[in-house]
């Protein structure tokens, strides 16, 4: 019994052994990816030593992030029930000082573990070995560290360094800002002295008119606020400093209103329709309100456009009426202003009518009909009443334009349809007169369009493999200058196969679309019946990818694109970051595809740029380089009329690329990059050029220009006759400037003022000249020169000039 009981155990302690050899060899087997066999493996916890890791520092690093899945259909590693142990401590970026009270935490699907950094800095947390999750690590004074997997575990201490943090808390205030309606504002980073193209974050204002940005890295901000029936409100020069927080006030003015009356000449008939479109004309490069904000609206039936919350100032106006007139003015918008409305009137437009038949002479009904401008290179946009757009014909085949373009070429298309009445025969015919050219007013009847064969398309759609694919769109999209004339549509059958009836005659591009695979097309020049076409489609696929900073965080809100390598005119995909700055790419065909990504405070890099090959097995890495801290500078100024101090109508500013403008009254405010010489000029509607002294602008640097005067200027006409009297036109009219005449500081008188010809016979005319002493010089071929001294004043604006000699051959200019 004794011995059976030894053997028992004997047996029983080679089992435990060969166990405990097997774990051995398996745990080795399975590293996480980046450790070798010269790395301690991660601790375990059971029979950890708590002060094995004392005293030992790894250098600021980042976590690893290499050759890891981070897309939603990622394989975990079974969880065996085995943990181990991460250890590590925050600390502040710069000083190193220990941050206490911050917050890691790891999150394993629906898993998560999380720890709170001590009064040293130092935190420990327990993961499930072999298991894949992200990291976060927060603290309310830093900003947030996110990657996009976990950390590998090792036997050294992490150091995590944390940027401190700022917020901006604020508040709509002004008269603007009590007028009903939701307001948002929205948050941008200046970085190397200008504002980043993406907005970092936005907020639906309170009801009290109060919000607050938090977790913000140090620097320059600008906050734009829009509120409905007020101006849109930019207000930079918002500093973010370390563990503080700014308060802001943004005033909202009153908004102004103004109505655009759009009318024809002769019975000033409203015009219904026409687009009218507001811009101020003090207005920053790139300023990242006017893609937050639309000043367009459409003519009413009494032909007003009402606009309301207008900034006051000088606006161009731009109007293009359904018929495809167009019209640029500039208008002053003011809130003291009692006359709110302007009228714009239009010449009026013209009338066409005919029908369209088929091979026999007969009407076709259910055709469609529209009119084409090459130059345009697009369609109008169909509105009721059969004005420019679309019509259709009745059922003798008769159409009708009441409103087409006058005083420009155009073309008429028709194209008919399987519900027209000329059946099979005339399916998808087609038919485009000559160009055709009308009178202000012209009505003209009577316009034929005879329709041509329609022809028939017969393919297949195939993968890469050849191999049939059914349930295919296939469409046919015939052009005419960039023009779409007419779109025939197909499903492919069990075989593949396709078949477009009635093709009208032209250049078509077939396109292929299939749920799984990207688009396949096709161009062909249709005068017959085609077949045995093939429209090839390749699989799509997705690409998962992260963008990480130089120490390996991900970049939350990273703007991804994606383009085929091979081709400068390929459709770019886009996709956006999570707060781990993982993206994925959908749709991508098989072949090499260039990345690149920005993102506020990360600008795009030609370095940053990569090249992957799709299907790619892995994760696709993109790496930016923050942008260099610089504050933006400030310009300030005054410009005034001379005597009586009003502002300038119309004022614009140049020669700097500020971003963000301000116009107090008189007084203007620009922030943009630094720049190491920079001469601002201004000018007005009304007003004589301005230029301010050189100046040299620092990072952060405010400089006050200074106030300037300038004077009014006048419309000059000149009457130019021959000898006879009769009026001459072909002449060169100029204004010469006569030196040493007494100008206000920083004014520039031009050397020469070109009139231009009028559309009156003989006259010339110019806008804007200064009211000073002048050489008039007048030029024509078959006459001698003419100069003589005139005085341009508020009462002398008008001259006349006669060429008595007839140009002699060789003889001199007098």
């Amino acid at each position: 019994m004794a011995v059976r009981n030894q053997s028992l155990v004997l047996v029983l302690i080679l089992l435990a052994v060969g166990t405990v050899v097997g774990v051995t060899l398996l745990g080795g087997a399975e590293l996480a990816p980046g450790l070798s066999n010269g790395v301690e493996p991660p601790v375990r916890k059971e029979g950890i030593d708590p002060g094995a890791l004392e005293g030992i520092t790894a250098p600021d690093s980042s976590p690893k992030v290499e050759n890891m899945d981070t897309g939603s259909t990622r394989t975990q590693a079974t969880f065996d029930g085995r943990e181990v142990q991460l250890k590590g401590r925050l600390v502040e970026k710069g000083s190193a000082l220990a941050i206490p009270g911050g917050q890691v935490l790891a999150t394993l699907g629906e898993v998560t573990r999380g720890s709170t950094s001590s009064e040293t800095g130092a935190f420990e947390i327990t993961l499930p070995e072999g298991l894949q999750g992200s990291f976060l690590v927060s603290h309310p004074e830093y900003v947030d560290l996110h990657a996009p997997q976990l950390p590998e575990p090792t036997a050294e201490e992490w150091v995590i360094s944390m940027e401190p943090a700022g917020s901006i808390s604020g508040r709509l205030v002004g008269p603007g800002a009590g007028s009903s309606g939701e307001a948002q504002v929205h948050l941008w980073r200046w970085g190397s002295g200008r504002l980043e193209d993406d907005s970092m974050a936005s907020q639906i204002v309170l009801d009290d008119g109060g919000f607050e940005f938090t977790n913000l890295p140090t620097g320059a901000y600008t906050l734009g606020a829009i509120k409905e029936d007020a101006p849109p409100v930019l207000q930079s020069g918002v500093q973010v400093e370390r563990g503080h927080r700014t308060d802001v006030l943004i005033s909202l003015p009153l908004g102004s209103s103004f109505i655009a009356l759009v009318e024809t000449r002769g019975q000033g008939g409203p015009v219904e329709g026409a687009q009218v479109e507001l811009e101020p004309t003090l207005m920053g490069r790139g300023n990242p309100l006017e893609e937050l904000t639309s000043l367009k609206v459409l003519t009413e039936a009494n032909g007003r456009a009402p606009f309301a919350g207008l900034s006051s100032g000088s606006h161009r106006v731009h109007i293009r009426t359904p018929w495809g007139d167009e019209l640029t003015e500039e208008v002053e918008i003011s809130s003291l202003a009692q006359n709110r409305e302007k009228r714009f009137l239009f010449f009026p437009p013209a009338r066409l009518s005919g029908r369209v038949v088929d091979p026999q002479g007969q009407g076709v009904a259910g055709c469609e009909v529209c009119c084409l401008q090459p130059r345009d290179r697009n369609w109008y946009s169909s509105r009721a009443g059969g004005e420019v757009g679309t019509a259709i014909t009745d059922a003798a085949g008769n159409f009708e334009f009441k409103r087409v373009p006058a005083r420009s070429s155009f073309a008429v298309a028709a194209t008919s349809s399987s519900e027209g009445s000329g059946g099979a025969a005339t399916r998808g015919g087609f038919a485009k007169s000559e160009p055709i050219r009308l009178q202000n007013g012209e009505s003209r009847a009577g316009l034929i369009l005879r329709l041509g064969e329609g022809f028939e398309l017969r393919g297949i759609v195939c993968d890469t493999d050849g191999l049939p694919l059914a349930g295919a769109t296939v469409q046919g999209t015939v052009r005419w200058k960039d023009q779409e004339l007419d779109a025939q549509l197909a499903i492919s059958d069990a075989d593949g196969g396709f078949v477009l009836h009635g093709v009208p005659v032209g250049r078509c591009r077939l396109t292929a679309d299939l749920e799984g695979y990207t688009s396949g097309t096709l161009d062909k020049t249709v005068e017959q019946n085609l077949e045995g076409l093939e429209l090839r489609v390749k699989p799509a696929h997705s690409l998962e990818g992260v963008v990480l900073d130089p120490n390996g965080w991900g970049i939350s809100g990273a703007r991804v694109r994606a383009r085929v390598s091979t081709s400068r005119r390929s459709r770019s995909r886009y996709a956006t970051a999570d707060d781990y700055g993982r993206f994925v790419l959908e749709g991508l065909s098989p072949g090499s595809w260039s990345l690149s990504a920005s993102a506020p405070g990360f600008p795009a890099r030609d370095a940053s740029k990569i090249t992957v090959e799709v299907p790619l097995a892995g994760r696709a890495e993109l790496r930016l380089m923050p942008e260099i801290e610089a504050a933006p500078c400030v310009l300030t100024g005054e410009i005034v009329m001379k005597g009586s101090g009003n502002p300038v109508k119309g004022l614009r500013l140049h020669g700097y690329r500020y971003q963000t403008i301000s116009l107090d009254g008189t007084r203007f405010e620009m922030t943009g990059p630094p720049i190491k010489k920079l001469t601002l000029s201004a000018t007005g509607s009304n007003a004589e050029p301005l230029t301010f002294p050189m100046v040299h602008l620092n990072s952060g640097d405010r400089i006050d220009l200074g106030r300037a005067e300038t004077r009014h200027t006048v419309g000059v006409k000149v009457q130019v006759k021959d000898a006879s009297g009769q009026a001459l036109s072909g002449a060169d009219v100029w204004l010469q400037r006569n030196s040493g005449q007494e100008k206000a500081e920083f004014v520039v008188v031009p050397k020469n003022i070109r009139l231009r010809a009028s559309s009156r016979k003989g006259e010339y005319s110019t806008s804007q000249a200064g009211m000073y002493k002048w050489v008039l010089v007048v030029r024509h071929s078959a006459w001698n020169s003419h100069k003589s001294s005139v005085r341009v004043s508020a009462e002398s604006t008008s001259f006349q000039v006669r060429l008595t000699e007839p140009r002699r051959r060789g003889g001199d200019d007098q």
